[in-house]
């Protein structure tokens, strides 16, 4: 039984998305800006994300940015961290959103980046990455920058696992370098519950449960036949 059990391993399954407006679909953009533009400080405005600092634009693949996201290329809209950093007295910008959690539990982040070609930044592009407690910020359970270089072509994608500590989490991206107008572009953001489900067992792993329940029976056998061999 013990080996058996030992010969079950788990593999993980992803699940649906958490969040709400992960690929920044919503608000549908159009004619004729194509674009929602410095979107401020405590706005809503993208269905489902809060605007924490500075101000993002809300862009169409196709017409703004590094274009479309080959990765994704059903994507139709996009989001630039950095937004008009005059306007916000220098500040990039950034959004978050909570969403609900077991604690303890898997969770799985994927999402891709890119950056805007405009602009020139010697520094490069960059944004911050945090999953955090949502009460209690400062107890963060995933924080790592993104980053790219002037004309560093093509969509990335990232993806990283994280264990909830708390029943409401927190994700938040804070563009950290970048120019006037062209910051890390994001797309296509998922978190997803990553469930534990039985895997098949190795061929080898299968060849010690027949030995190991053969070896059982064995030793039964001997058990039930030596009370018949004493009276004899």
């Amino acid at each position: 039984a013990l080996i058996l059990t030992a010969s079950i391993g788990f593999a993980h399954e992803a699940s649906a998305n958490l969040l709400v407006n992960g690929g920044f679909e919503q608000p549908v953009q159009g004619a004729p800006n194509f674009a929602a533009f410095n979107v401020p400080a405590g706005s809503s405005l993208i269905t489902g994300w809060t605007i924490v600092q500075g101000n993002v634009d809300l862009t169409t693949t196709v017409n703004y940015g590094p274009g479309l996201n080959t990765l994704h290329p059903t994507s139709v809209q996009d989001i630039d961290l950095i937004g008009d950093t005059r306007g916000s007295g220098g500040v990039f910008g950034g959004l978050s959103q909570s969403f609900a959690t077991v604690i303890g539990e898997l969770y799985q982040l994927t999402f891709d980046y890119a950056h805007n070609n405009g602009p020139f930044s010697s520094n490069g592009y960059a944004a911050q990455v945090t999953v955090a407690d949502a009460n209690a910020p400062a107890n963060t359970v995933l924080s790592t920058e993104i980053s790219q270089v002037y004309n560093e072509s093509g969509w990335v994608a990232f993806s990283q696992t994280f264990t909830a500590t708390s029943e409401l989490t927190l994700l938040s991206f804070i563009g950290t370098r970048g120019a006037f107008n062209a910051g890390i572009y994001l797309d296509e953001v998922s978190v997803e519950a990553v469930a534990a489900v039985p895997s098949v067992p190795e061929p080898s792993t299968w060849a010690m449960m027949v030995f190991g329940l053969a070896g059982i029976g064995f030793m039964a056998y001997r058990r039930k036949s030596k009370p018949a061999l004493l009276a004899a």
